[in-house]
Protein backbone atom coordinates (compact mmCIF):
# COMPACT_ATOMS: atom_id res chain seq x y z
CA UNK A 1 0.00 0.00 0.00
CA UNK A 2 2.99 2.38 0.85
CA UNK A 3 4.19 2.39 -2.88
CA UNK A 4 0.80 2.58 -3.93
CA UNK A 5 0.15 5.44 -1.80
CA UNK A 6 3.71 7.15 -2.85
CA UNK A 7 2.80 6.52 -6.66
CA UNK A 8 -0.42 8.28 -6.31
CA UNK A 9 1.09 11.42 -4.32
CA UNK A 10 3.80 11.77 -7.33
CA UNK A 11 0.97 11.67 -10.01
CA UNK A 12 -1.38 14.24 -7.86
CA UNK A 13 1.66 16.41 -7.64
CA UNK A 14 2.34 16.08 -11.23
CA UNK A 15 -1.49 17.20 -12.07
CA UNK A 16 -1.18 20.39 -9.58
CA UNK A 17 2.08 21.51 -11.21
CA UNK A 18 0.27 21.15 -14.60
CA UNK A 19 -2.76 23.08 -13.67
CA UNK A 20 -0.98 25.47 -11.52
CA UNK A 21 1.10 26.15 -15.23
CA UNK A 22 -1.91 26.19 -17.13
CA UNK A 23 -3.04 29.09 -14.49
CA UNK A 24 0.23 31.24 -15.11
CA UNK A 25 -0.07 31.27 -19.12
CA UNK A 26 -3.54 32.26 -18.65
CA UNK A 27 -2.37 35.31 -15.66
CA UNK A 28 -0.02 36.33 -17.45
CA UNK A 29 -1.95 36.50 -20.87
CA UNK A 30 -4.18 38.63 -19.00
CA UNK A 31 -1.38 40.99 -18.03
CA UNK A 32 0.54 41.28 -21.13
CA UNK A 33 -2.36 42.45 -22.68
CA UNK A 34 -3.07 45.21 -20.15
CA UNK A 35 -3.26 48.35 -21.70
CA UNK A 36 -0.25 49.52 -19.58
CA UNK A 37 1.68 47.09 -20.89
CA UNK A 38 0.94 47.19 -24.32
CA UNK A 39 1.78 51.08 -24.48
CA UNK A 40 5.11 50.30 -22.59
CA UNK A 41 6.19 47.46 -25.48
CA UNK A 42 5.61 50.03 -27.96
CA UNK A 43 7.68 52.98 -26.27
CA UNK A 44 11.05 52.44 -27.22
CA UNK A 45 12.57 55.00 -24.83
CA UNK A 46 10.70 53.00 -21.94
CA UNK A 47 12.86 49.46 -21.05
CA UNK A 48 11.86 48.65 -17.63
CA UNK A 49 8.21 48.36 -16.29
CA UNK A 50 7.19 48.19 -12.64
CA UNK A 51 3.96 45.93 -11.85
CA UNK A 52 2.79 46.50 -8.41
CA UNK A 53 0.67 43.37 -6.48
CA UNK A 54 -2.42 45.73 -7.41
CA UNK A 55 -1.90 44.24 -10.92
CA UNK A 56 -2.00 41.04 -9.69
CA UNK A 57 -5.61 41.60 -8.06
CA UNK A 58 -8.31 39.39 -9.89
CA UNK A 59 -5.84 36.70 -10.75
CA UNK A 60 -6.21 32.77 -10.51
CA UNK A 61 -2.28 33.10 -9.01
CA UNK A 62 -1.11 35.38 -6.25
CA UNK A 63 2.52 36.76 -7.31
CA UNK A 64 4.88 33.88 -5.75
CA UNK A 65 3.17 31.69 -8.52
CA UNK A 66 3.35 33.69 -11.20
CA UNK A 67 7.33 34.63 -11.14
CA UNK A 68 10.00 32.16 -12.04
CA UNK A 69 12.02 30.87 -9.40
CA UNK A 70 14.25 28.53 -11.49
CA UNK A 71 14.74 28.15 -14.82
CA UNK A 72 13.24 29.24 -17.79
CA UNK A 73 10.86 26.50 -18.08
CA UNK A 74 8.37 28.49 -15.46
CA UNK A 75 8.92 31.90 -17.98
CA UNK A 76 5.44 31.96 -19.14
CA UNK A 77 4.88 32.16 -23.02
CA UNK A 78 3.19 35.26 -22.66
CA UNK A 79 6.50 36.74 -21.98
CA UNK A 80 8.62 34.76 -24.26
CA UNK A 81 6.50 35.59 -27.05
CA UNK A 82 7.69 39.51 -26.28
CA UNK A 83 11.15 38.79 -25.44
CA UNK A 84 10.71 39.80 -21.62
CA UNK A 85 12.62 38.99 -18.45
CA UNK A 86 10.97 39.87 -14.74
CA UNK A 87 12.45 40.50 -11.39
CA UNK A 88 10.82 40.35 -8.33
CA UNK A 89 11.00 44.06 -6.66
CA UNK A 90 8.65 45.93 -4.49
CA UNK A 91 6.18 44.31 -1.97
CA UNK A 92 4.86 41.22 -4.22
CA UNK A 93 5.36 43.55 -6.86
CA UNK A 94 7.80 42.76 -10.00
CA UNK A 95 10.25 44.60 -12.75
CA UNK A 96 9.61 43.40 -16.48
CA UNK A 97 12.85 44.23 -18.28
CA UNK A 98 12.73 43.96 -22.28
CA UNK A 99 15.31 41.39 -23.49
CA UNK A 100 16.44 43.67 -26.13
CA UNK A 101 17.62 46.49 -24.25
CA UNK A 102 19.94 44.88 -21.80
CA UNK A 103 21.96 42.68 -24.27
CA UNK A 104 23.66 39.60 -23.92
CA UNK A 105 23.45 38.81 -20.41
CA UNK A 106 20.27 36.76 -19.29
CA UNK A 107 18.65 36.24 -16.06
CA UNK A 108 18.57 32.66 -16.58
CA UNK A 109 22.25 32.01 -18.11
CA UNK A 110 22.53 28.49 -19.01
CA UNK A 111 24.62 26.05 -17.05
CA UNK A 112 27.62 24.74 -18.42
CA UNK A 113 28.77 20.89 -17.82
CA UNK A 114 31.29 21.10 -14.64
CA UNK A 115 35.02 22.16 -15.86
CA UNK A 116 35.79 19.68 -13.26
CA UNK A 117 34.72 16.12 -11.71
CA UNK A 118 35.86 14.08 -8.56
CA UNK A 119 34.32 10.82 -8.01
CA UNK A 120 34.61 9.19 -3.91
CA UNK A 121 34.64 11.11 -0.99
CA UNK A 122 36.85 13.83 -0.84
CA UNK A 123 37.38 13.35 3.16
CA UNK A 124 35.31 10.84 4.68
CA UNK A 125 32.47 8.17 4.47
CA UNK A 126 29.38 8.00 6.19
CA UNK A 127 28.03 4.00 6.39
CA UNK A 128 24.19 5.21 7.11
CA UNK A 129 24.11 6.71 3.75
CA UNK A 130 23.37 2.91 2.52
CA UNK A 131 19.53 3.34 2.97
CA UNK A 132 19.95 5.61 -0.22
CA UNK A 133 19.72 2.60 -2.20
CA UNK A 134 16.34 1.82 -2.03
CA UNK A 135 14.08 2.66 -4.51
CA UNK A 136 12.47 6.30 -4.80
CA UNK A 137 14.26 7.46 -1.60
CA UNK A 138 15.02 11.06 -1.47
CA UNK A 139 16.99 13.16 0.61
CA UNK A 140 14.62 15.43 2.67
CA UNK A 141 14.74 18.52 1.76
CA UNK A 142 17.59 20.90 0.11
CA UNK A 143 18.99 22.06 3.29
CA UNK A 144 19.41 17.97 4.06
CA UNK A 145 21.75 17.87 0.90
CA UNK A 146 23.49 20.78 1.82
CA UNK A 147 24.51 19.47 5.34
CA UNK A 148 25.17 15.95 3.56
CA UNK A 149 27.23 17.91 1.15
CA UNK A 150 29.09 19.80 3.97
CA UNK A 151 29.52 16.58 6.26
CA UNK A 152 31.44 14.73 3.18
CA UNK A 153 33.58 17.38 2.98
CA UNK A 154 32.45 18.76 -0.55
CA UNK A 155 31.82 21.81 -0.33
CA UNK A 156 35.17 22.17 1.56
CA UNK A 157 37.47 20.97 -0.81
CA UNK A 158 35.40 23.04 -3.53
CA UNK A 159 36.28 26.13 -1.91
CA UNK A 160 39.89 25.05 -1.55
CA UNK A 161 40.04 25.24 -5.50
CA UNK A 162 38.04 28.50 -5.59
CA UNK A 163 39.74 30.27 -2.81
CA UNK A 164 43.49 30.84 -2.69
CA UNK A 165 44.94 31.09 0.20
CA UNK A 166 42.41 28.64 1.32
CA UNK A 167 39.45 29.95 3.76
CA UNK A 168 38.43 28.45 6.48
CA UNK A 169 34.27 28.56 6.35
CA UNK A 170 31.28 27.17 8.89
CA UNK A 171 28.07 26.40 7.49
CA UNK A 172 24.71 28.60 8.45
CA UNK A 173 21.74 28.14 8.06
CA UNK A 174 18.29 29.19 5.56
CA UNK A 175 17.71 32.62 5.62
CA UNK A 176 14.15 34.15 5.16
CA UNK A 177 13.32 37.43 6.10
CA UNK A 178 12.83 40.59 4.24
CA UNK A 179 15.63 42.62 2.23
CA UNK A 180 15.32 46.46 0.92
CA UNK A 181 17.85 47.53 -1.73
CA UNK A 182 18.00 48.84 -5.16
CA UNK A 183 17.95 47.33 -8.59
CA UNK A 184 20.23 49.21 -10.78
CA UNK A 185 19.39 48.55 -14.28
CA UNK A 186 20.78 50.65 -17.49
CA UNK A 187 21.65 53.38 -15.29
CA UNK A 188 18.37 53.97 -13.42
CA UNK A 189 17.62 52.90 -9.48
CA UNK A 190 14.67 50.46 -9.12
CA UNK A 191 13.78 50.29 -5.10
CA UNK A 192 13.30 47.24 -3.44
CA UNK A 193 11.35 45.62 -0.63
CA UNK A 194 10.68 42.08 -0.71
CA UNK A 195 10.73 38.39 0.67
CA UNK A 196 14.08 36.83 0.42
CA UNK A 197 14.95 33.27 1.31
CA UNK A 198 18.24 30.83 0.53
CA UNK A 199 18.76 27.58 1.40
CA UNK A 200 21.98 28.18 3.25
CA UNK A 201 25.29 30.25 3.46
CA UNK A 202 28.91 29.96 4.27
CA UNK A 203 31.16 32.99 6.58
CA UNK A 204 34.86 32.51 6.78
CA UNK A 205 36.55 35.94 8.45
CA UNK A 206 36.43 37.51 5.09
CA UNK A 207 33.73 36.21 2.69
CA UNK A 208 30.44 35.05 2.94
CA UNK A 209 28.83 32.78 0.22
CA UNK A 210 25.37 32.68 0.13
CA UNK A 211 23.28 29.49 -1.40
CA UNK A 212 20.21 27.92 -3.59
CA UNK A 213 20.37 24.49 -3.62
CA UNK A 214 17.70 21.92 -5.59
CA UNK A 215 17.14 18.39 -5.46
CA UNK A 216 16.87 16.86 -9.09
CA UNK A 217 14.76 14.20 -10.61
CA UNK A 218 17.38 11.00 -11.01
CA UNK A 219 19.91 13.28 -12.70
CA UNK A 220 17.69 15.29 -14.65
CA UNK A 221 20.05 18.68 -13.63
CA UNK A 222 18.69 21.92 -14.40
CA UNK A 223 19.92 23.70 -17.52
CA UNK A 224 19.64 27.23 -17.10
CA UNK A 225 19.26 28.87 -13.41
CA UNK A 226 17.80 31.98 -12.57
CA UNK A 227 20.10 34.21 -11.11
CA UNK A 228 17.46 35.93 -9.38
CA UNK A 229 18.05 33.31 -6.41
CA UNK A 230 21.42 34.88 -5.56
CA UNK A 231 20.41 37.95 -5.82
CA UNK A 232 18.05 39.23 -3.03
CA UNK A 233 20.06 36.70 -0.73
CA UNK A 234 22.99 39.38 -1.48
CA UNK A 235 21.43 42.38 -1.18
CA UNK A 236 20.69 41.22 2.25
CA UNK A 237 24.02 40.25 3.41
CA UNK A 238 25.84 43.36 1.38
CA UNK A 239 23.11 45.78 3.63
CA UNK A 240 24.81 44.18 7.12
CA UNK A 241 28.62 43.70 6.45
CA UNK A 242 31.17 44.41 4.11
CA UNK A 243 32.39 41.51 4.14
CA UNK A 244 33.73 39.87 0.62
CA UNK A 245 30.39 37.87 -1.16
CA UNK A 246 29.19 36.14 -3.99
CA UNK A 247 26.97 33.14 -5.03
CA UNK A 248 26.81 29.22 -5.40
CA UNK A 249 24.24 27.22 -7.05
CA UNK A 250 23.73 23.25 -5.49
CA UNK A 251 22.21 20.92 -8.24
CA UNK A 252 21.98 17.02 -6.65
CA UNK A 253 20.22 13.64 -7.60
CA UNK A 254 20.43 10.41 -6.60
CA UNK A 255 20.65 7.90 -9.73
CA UNK A 256 20.74 3.66 -8.32
CA UNK A 257 22.04 1.11 -10.62
CA UNK A 258 22.87 -3.12 -9.33
CA UNK A 259 22.14 -2.23 -6.02
CA UNK A 260 24.07 0.69 -5.07
CA UNK A 261 23.57 4.83 -5.34
CA UNK A 262 25.01 7.58 -6.60
CA UNK A 263 24.62 10.95 -5.47
CA UNK A 264 25.77 13.62 -7.74
CA UNK A 265 26.57 17.04 -6.87
CA UNK A 266 27.22 19.84 -8.96
CA UNK A 267 28.79 22.97 -7.73
CA UNK A 268 28.56 26.44 -9.69
CA UNK A 269 29.81 29.89 -8.22
CA UNK A 270 28.55 33.19 -9.79
CA UNK A 271 30.62 36.57 -8.60
CA UNK A 272 28.05 39.38 -8.95
CA UNK A 273 30.14 43.16 -8.32
CA UNK A 274 29.33 45.40 -5.82
CA UNK A 275 29.72 45.44 -2.07
CA UNK A 276 26.12 47.39 -1.26
CA UNK A 277 22.45 46.61 -1.20
CA UNK A 278 22.26 48.23 -4.75
CA UNK A 279 22.81 45.56 -7.38
CA UNK A 280 23.22 45.69 -11.09
CA UNK A 281 21.42 41.91 -11.68
CA UNK A 282 22.97 41.49 -15.44
CA UNK A 283 26.70 41.90 -13.72
CA UNK A 284 27.33 38.40 -12.71
CA UNK A 285 29.45 36.50 -14.06
CA UNK A 286 30.26 32.66 -14.27
CA UNK A 287 33.12 31.28 -12.16
CA UNK A 288 34.49 27.86 -11.23
CA UNK A 289 31.95 24.61 -11.36
CA UNK A 290 32.72 20.79 -10.45
CA UNK A 291 30.85 17.75 -10.15
CA UNK A 292 31.12 14.90 -7.41
CA UNK A 293 29.79 11.38 -8.57
CA UNK A 294 29.98 9.71 -4.31
CA UNK A 295 28.94 6.25 -4.93
CA UNK A 296 27.06 4.50 -2.17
Amino acid sequence: MGSIDCESNHIQTIRGRLLITSQRENDWGKIVANKQVQTWLKNDEEHVLPIMIKDFRGLSLGPAKLIPTYDTKEIPKALKSIDVELLRNQKGGCLLIKRKAVGSQTLFPKLPTPTKSHSGLPFQSIPELSVLRKPKSRLVNEETGIHLAWTMGILQSFFMEVFSPYEQFAVGGRLKTRVKGKFMILGQDYPVDALVEADGYFESRDRIIVLEAKQSDNNQFCADFSIHQLLLPLMLVRGITKKMSSGMFLDYSISRSDGRATVNYRIYHYDIPGSDSSIDPFSYRAGSSKEYLITI
